[in-house]
């Protein structure tokens, strides 16, 4: 009888280890999601900045004279 309690108390720390074990699996993969829309909205920040020095000349018109 002894053995089956320390087993099923080897068995309950096994089962919870799991559990802990995904989620910080899922944490990590969630903060990894944030930090690719963060990456992703500088870029795309960083893009717009860059296009903006040209866009000034978009619609003019080169004069001859």
């Amino acid at each position: 009888m002894e053995n089956a309690s320390k087993a099923l108390i080897m068995a309950g720390a096994v089962l919870i280890g799991i559990m802990i074990l995904g989620s910080a699996i899922y944490l990590f993969n969630s903060f990894s999601d944030t930090t690719s829309n963060v990456v992703s909205v500088f870029e795309q920040k960083r893009i717009s900045e860059f296009n903006a020095q040209f866009m000034k000349y978009e619609n003019k018109t080169l004069r001859c004279t």
